[in-house]
């Protein structure tokens, strides 16, 4: 009887306690007005024709300047650097680690010491002056920030360098903006020895991981004419007379980022100091007044440094006095890096948080029956809470359910932010919900900073958007009519994306005709990117005016470089084709009628009909085969070779126009013609499993699950299944899935 009695208590209790979880969001005020997110920016009160109304961000209305710093001590980046040390000269500012060990941090004022003293010997060993350039080539580091205060701080112009750059675009790079001095690792010496021969203006090198030079590296660098040198021995140098600081003006060069030369020959951009300290004040615009950084702060840095995503990003945190904890420079342990520092602050890119997505997915699929059914319960929760405007990470279900998450990036995250390429709505909400932080997006590119979402906007009503512009920014649509998008369009303004504004590219240095083809006369940068204004007066990214496109993981496409270099006797045509959500490219082929006949027949398909031979699925492999050989010995990236590929029997032509009269091919035309073929071409893919196994995702589930269980043995197949279930799921949920890929 008394058991009885304490089961139905029990039941009643769970019951109750059931019903109060599920109701209790209605009783929480969402994170911002709702009413605030219905229109988020403001349109000039007229328009030019064959563009849209100039379009601004409402802390910036129309008849007030754009947002130039923070505040007006802060113009530049010497002085946000100044500003950061001036909050508290004692608090720890840079910190690295040492092996597996703790972090180790150096101090605002210790720091701001070195960089006096790197400058001063730098401009005399090297004979710098004003707005003369300093090369960066070497991995996100304490030493890359040092260095690089030490340029702005005696008005000198840093020119970073990828560590993935191969010698001929460092070659074209350093000859291009004549760099005499560079700074990089001895992982990176090789390369720099190795264009040395093709360049006459690089004298000087800065050896930044040794304290002393092996003789060998001396004795190569005595033969090529250079002149090595450790980063103490500069500091040194510089310690034992001082050279007064050179405070740059904020129209002045600050650094120049070379883009990755997708369209040829790397462009060295032009960012002025004036660009960076706009460009924090514009982020900081957005962070709501209890969110904004501390001298209490940790920001972890992993992504480039070469990249003005992770500059401005560093800049902010100095100029607020926060740590920054550089990672060990291996990917692979990046995580234990973030466990160690547990940062407040996380700027990521799609890719990554893909990848953290996936995983966290197919554990939670690999999970017993119970764990599965209790996850999925909180995780609807909190996402009702999320649809209510609500992001958390106090909830109940945080304390039960989320906490191992978020200590996976150290479990003290207050917001990220997102970048350099597109990412998945799903993906932000889930994550979302997971970490309970805000996670916002923004988009822009080198030459130009554009748009972040909003905070608190997670409802999303019209779909996933980038935001509106900065408040240092504006930006506006103009037609582009031989793609059909006009501003004029109905119901909503489409057209390639234009911005203006202090966060906008001074030109490409050395290259005035590139300079001309993107920024015009009026100061607007071309984006070469189409948008669509939602009615909230927020930014949808829908398409490429220039032929270029991201893949997922950020890598940049050029189709036509492509098509050229997978060219053969057998193919008369192709259209390749990437999906800005996928990582990998597809294509569309038109075979020779003249040559895939006997070419069939060699390979034992016998057919008389060229619409007959493009069913064969035989013919579709051995020709993809051969796509994947000639695409690698001309040349191509494995990430530029299709993995999937759709025979067709018409050819593209003037006629049915797929041609423009000069014979080129219509892109968009071609895909939406051919829009059902492409989406089955990705299904087909991750359903059999084929690409998806070439993927990220499924070699970082492998490698996942062999060192926790040793091997996969009987459980790969397993695997494969589950895998392949969590992505129909994912594709599924996605409003951008096409309803027959979902069939």
């Amino acid at each position: 009887m008394l058991a009885a009695l304490i089961v139905t208590f029990l039941a009643i209790a769970i019951v109750i306690g059931i019903f109060y979880l599920k109701n209790v969001q209605k009783f929480i005020v969402s994170d911002v007005p709702k009413k605030s997110l219905e229109l988020q920016a403001i349109l000039s009160p007229t328009k030019n024709d064959g563009e849209s109304h100039i379009l601004r961000n409402s802390k910036t209305p129309f008849g007030k300047p754009l947002v130039q710093s923070i505040d007006e001590n802060s113009r530049t980046v010497y002085d946000m650097f100044q500003a950061g040390l001036k909050r508290n000269p004692e608090a720890d500012y840079l910190g690295k680690r040492i092996n597996d060990g703790p972090f180790v941090f150096e101090s605002y004022r210790t720091v701001a010491k070195r960089v006096i003293n790197f400058g001063s010997g730098a401009k005399a060993l090297f004979n710098l002056d004003t707005q003369s350039k300093f090369g960066i080539f070497f991995k996100n580091t304490p030493e890359w920030a040092i260095i690089d205060h030490s340029c702005s701080s005696y008005s000198l112009v840093s020119v970073p360098m990828y560590e993935t750059y191969d010698e001929e675009s460092l070659k074209y790079i350093v000859n291009n903006s004549s760099i005499s001095v560079v700074a990089t690792a001895v992982s990176g010496i090789d390369k720099v020895f190795a264009i040395k021969s093709n360049t006459e203006v690089l004298k000087f090198v800065v050896i930044v991981d040794q304290d002393e030079i092996p003789e060998a590296l001396s004795q190569r660098a005595d033969e090529l004419n250079l002149k090595l040198f450790t980063l103490k021995q500069v500091e040194k140098y510089g310690e034992k007379d001082i050279l007064p600081v050179v405070p740059p003006k904020d129209s002045d060069v600050y650094t120049i980022c070379y883009t990755s030369g997708t369209t040829g020959a790397p462009k060295g951009v032009m960012q002025t100091h004036r660009y960076f300290a706009a460009a924090v004040a514009a982020i900081l615009e957005l962070i709501p007044a209890d969110k904004i950084p501390s001298s209490k702060d940790r920001h972890i840095s992993y992504l480039p440094l070469a990249h003005v995503f992770e500059r401005s990003i560093s800049l902010m945190a100095t100029y607020f006095g926060c740590k920054i904890g550089y990672y060990r420079g291996d990917i692979l342990k990046l995580f234990d890096d973030i466990e160690q520092l547990k940062p407040t602050i996380f700027p990521s890119v799609p890719r990554l948080l893909s990848r953290l997505y996936d995983k966290i997915v197919l554990s939670v699929s690999n999970s017993s029956f119970i764990k599965k059914q209790i996850f999925n319960f909180a995780f609807q929760q909190k996402l009702k809470l999320l649809r209510n405007g609500i992001v958390t990470k106090n909830s109940v279900w945080d304390k039960l359910v989320f906490g191992k998450i978020q200590k996976k990036l150290g479990g003290e995250v207050r917001f990220m932010i997102t970048g350099a390429a597109p990412i998945a709505a799903d993906v932000m909400d889930y994550l979302r919900v997971l970490f309970g932080c805000n996670i916002l997006e923004a988009y822009g590119q080198t030459e130009a900073l554009g748009f972040y979402s909003s905070w608190g906007d997670y409802q999303w009503p019209y779909g996933s958007h980038v935001g509106t512009p900065f408040s240092s920014s504006e930006a506006k649509l103009i037609d582009v009519p031989s793609m059909n998008y006009y501003s004029t369009d109905k119901p909503n303004p489409r057209g390639e994306i234009l911005i203006r504004g202090n966060v906008c590219m001074k030109g490409y240095f050395n290259d005035s005709e590139k300079t001309r083809e993107t920024l015009d006369a009026e100061g607007w940068v071309h984006t070469g990117d189409v948008g669509e204004l939602l009615p909230n007066l927020t930014l949808k990214i829908v398409d490429r005016v220039k032929n270029i496109f991201k893949l997922s993981q950020g890598e940049y496409i050029i189709p036509e470089k492509i098509e050229m270099k997978i060219k053969s006797p057998e193919i008369l045509q192709s259209f390749v084709y990437g999906n800005s959500l996928m990582s990998h490219l597809v294509a569309i082929i038109i075979p020779d009628s003249e040559t895939i006949f006997s070419f069939a027949k060699k390979h034992g398909i016998e057919c008389s009909k060229l619409s007959e031979l493009c069913q064969s699925e035989q013919l579709k492999k051995i020709i993809l085969n051969q796509i994947n050989v000639d695409g690698l010995k001309n040349g191509l990236h494995k990430f530029e070779i299709p993995k999937a590929i759709y025979l067709h029997s018409e050819q593209f032509s003037v006629e049915n126009g797929l041609l423009t009269p000069t014979f080129k091919l219509k892109r968009k035309v071609v895909q939406d013609k051919f829009q059902k073929e492409l989406d089955m071409l990705y299904s087909d893919n991750l359903k059999n499993g084929k690409a998806f196994m070439q993927q990220n995702i499924f070699n970082q589930v492998l490698l996942e699950l062999i060192k926790v269980h040793g091997s996969l043995r009987c459980k790969n197949e397993n695997c494969k299944r589950m895998v392949n279930e969590e992505l129909v799921g994912r594709l599924w949920n996605r409003d951008d899935v096409a309803s027959n890929m979902k069939t």
